[in-house]
């Protein structure tokens, strides 16, 4: 494999889980939110799309 897929790879996995993360973190500080859209779970949806987007650009 070219060493340009394997980056895109590793970094698009490293921002996947982060944004789990980062997700969980945001929704454990704001804790009034509707249980099924909070800020945290939107995090987590559109990070790894932004990234994706960015990664194709790049």
């Amino acid at each position: 494999m070219n060493k340009k897929v394997i980056r895109n790879v590793v970094v698009f996995i490293v921002v996947v889980i982060l944004s789990g993360w980062i997700g969980v973190l945001v929704d454990s500080v704001l804790t009034e939110q509707p249980k099924g859209e909070s800020l945290g779970m939107g995090i987590w949806l559109v990070l790894p799309m932004l990234t994706a987007i960015a990664i194709t650009i790049f």
